[in-house]
Parts: structure tokens; C-alpha cells; sequence
């Protein structure tokens, strides 16, 4: 297991002001509830891409996200691009999330590794990687994950509220000997 919890400079404004973000969606960024956040310059490729698998997430963020709640996906639709990082390892990728929707985004993550979980062909050996950006008011709490989804599941079980998940990701992080 991978995992690491520090404070960052990111916020909602600075993914706004990215490269790859179109003028006419750097207002809706700055202002999302849920972003998720590409690649940039991942191997031989030059612009932005996404995990695949993320247009599937994507989808099912937008049905279970309440109608209040804004997503961002960053690109325009013709630079839209995902890219198959690892076989056995599921890639959730980077979202970035505002702290009051945290709860319910680590709702859906959980439904969404579950699912995928369930449809592997060797769900015993899928490992998973994610980053959650977590911004507050004055921070942004960046968590990286990359190991059994197991772990990654029992850590936010019983977390509620933002706070507790973030104490839950700090937590992991710490006994992997990553944590800040």
C-alpha cells in the first residue's frame, strides 16, 4: 500500500486556470462542487487525459450527485481522451471535492470500487488508485491512494462527515508512513 495525506496550494480556482481548461468552463470550474481533474502530460501524450473508465464514473456522478451539485469535467469534448494506465489496477484518477460534499462523493466512490471490484475477473488482486483533492475554505487537503480496496473501503466506512473522512484518509496515510 501507497498512501500519503499533505497540504496543498490547490483550489477549484488554480484547476480553473489550467492550460487544457477552455475559457468559455474556467467560471464553472472554479465554482464546480466535484472536478475531476485529468492527467497532464501523461507518457507520449501532450494535452490532458483521463483514466479509463472515468466517462463510466463520470455518468454515474452525474445520476447520484444531488441535482444542486455541479460536476467538472475540465476539456472540451474534443480533447476529451482516456487512456488505459495499468490492467489489474483500477484508476479512479484525481477529483477534486469541496469538504460539504465529501460525504456523499465518498458514497459514490464506494458504490463505484465495489462495482468494479465485482466485475473483475480476479477481484482478490485488483489494487486500486485515486487522489482526492479536499477543498476547504482556507486548504487543500491532497490524499493519495494506490493499494488493496479493501483497505481503502474499511478506512471510510464508518466516516460520516468530512472531518472523519479526512481523519480516516490522515489515518491511512500515517500507517503507511506517508502522513503529514
Amino acid at each position: 500500500m501507497q498512501c500519503s495525506c499533505e497540504t496543498t496550494d490547490d483550489s477549484a480556482s488554480t484547476i480553473a486556470q489550467k492550460s487544457y481548461v477552455p475559457q468559455a468552463m474556467q467560471d464553472a470550474v472554479a465554482t464546480a462542487d466535484v472536478i475531476l481533474v485529468p492527467y497532464e502530460g501523461w507518457g507520449k501524450h501532450k494535452g490532458p487525459v483521463f483514466a479509463k473508465g472515468t466517462s463510466e464514473f463520470a455518468e454515474l456522478l452525474r445520476d447520484q450527485l444531488p441535482s444542486d451539485l455541479q460536476l467538472a469535467v475540465p476539456v472540451n469534448e474534443d480533447d476529451y481522451e482516456e487512456i488505459a494506465l495499468h490492467g489489474e489496477l483500477l484508476v479512479i484518477g484525481t477529483i477534486a471535492v469541496t469538504s460539504l460534499v465529501l460525504p456523499i462523493l465518498a458514497k459514490i466512490v464506494a458504490h463505484f470500487i465495489i462495482k468494479k471490484i465485482e466485475a473483475s475477473l480476479r477481484p482478490g488482486t485488483t489494487d486500486m488508485r485515486i487522489t482526492l483533492l479536499v477543498l476547504e475554505e482556507k486548504r487543500c487537503v491532497k490524499f493519495s491512494y494506490e493499494g488493496k480496496p479493501k483497505e481503502f473501503l474499511e478506512a471510510l466506512r464508518d466516516a460520516k462527515e468530512a472531518d472523519e473522512i479526512v481523519a480516516a484518509m490522515s489515518r491511512l496515510a500515517l500507517k503507511s508512513g506517508r502522513g503529514k
